[in-house]
């Protein structure tokens, strides 16, 4: 991954392996350094679903719903790239679940 980082092909290559990156370090429990990072991939790509997805995963693992629900609601909304099949449904699934309470 970080080799990914030090040489992208593209701002859009910088931002998806950014924001991967992100997702990795926030889910093993340094959310302030993702959020840096997912801050940076916005900037290049404030359009990406999978940053939205991701980030909107890491919340959820902090229990910062409202603000997970957010940005899974975002993610469904962008189109650059699209949420794969799986990740649509998982965040479908995690709004239904958390709009259910």
């Amino acid at each position: 991954m970080t080799e990914a980082l030090q040489q992208p092909r593209s701002g859009d290559s910088r931002s998806f392996a950014t924001s991967a990156r992100a997702y990795a370090i926030g889910m093993q429990g340094d959310l302030d350094h993702a959020l840096k990072d997912f801050d940076e991939a916005e900037s290049l790509t404030p359009e990406n679903a999978w940053l939205f997805y991701f980030r909107g995963l890491c919340y959820l693992k902090y229990d910062m719903i409202s603000k997970a629900l957010e940005d899974l609601r975002i993610s469904l909304k962008m189109q650059f790239p699209r949420l794969t099949k799986h990740m649509r449904l998982d965040a479908e699934r995690t709004l239904l679940a958390f709009e259910a309470k």
